[in-house]
């Protein structure tokens, strides 16, 4: 009985050390986005704050080819769980909730060493200010070198 309760401490510590190799503030760093050139910038604080925007071209009438920066609003990450609303520019808004994971890159050096998947909601108003949403599947993965 002992052995087996040694054994199931053990078990159970390797798993807890796998589940999460990282710290909060190892996220912090340059993702892609939805579309080819467009990124996520994602600021963790050690305190546990988290900042960033979303640097995307406009497809709006009036902006249309502009590059926008849309800074978050709200967000948050608890354990490997990131939530995030952009500010509202010209209508539209972002907002995401997704879960962070090891990707396939090695080193910070490597594209992929975090990989952000979740559900982007893509939010516009229409000339009436009424919201219409689209909800997206989404994978960001991490450019190389992090922050």
């Amino acid at each position: 009985m002992r052995r087996l309760l040694m054994l199931s401490a053990l078990f159970l510590t390797t798993v807890l050390s796998l589940a999460q190799e990282w710290k909060p503030q190892d996220i912090s760093g340059l993702y892609s986005f939805v579309h080819s050139g467009e990124t996520v910038q994602i600021n963790v604080q050690p305190d546990g704050r988290v900042s960033g925007y979303i640097s995307r071209v406009a497809n709006g009438e009036s902006d249309r080819g502009q590059i926008l920066d849309m800074m978050f609003d709200k967000a948050s990450l608890q354990g490997d769980r990131l939530t995030f609303q952009t500010k509202k520019i010209h209508g539209n808004w972002f907002e995401f909730q997704g879960q962070i994971g090891r990707g396939k890159g090695k080193t910070h050096g490597e594209e992929s060493y975090f990989v952000i998947r979740g559900e982007l909601t893509t939010v516009s108003e229409d000339v009436n200010g009424k919201p219409a949403s689209v909800v997206t599947e989404v994978e960001f993965k991490s450019f190389p070198g992090g922050m």
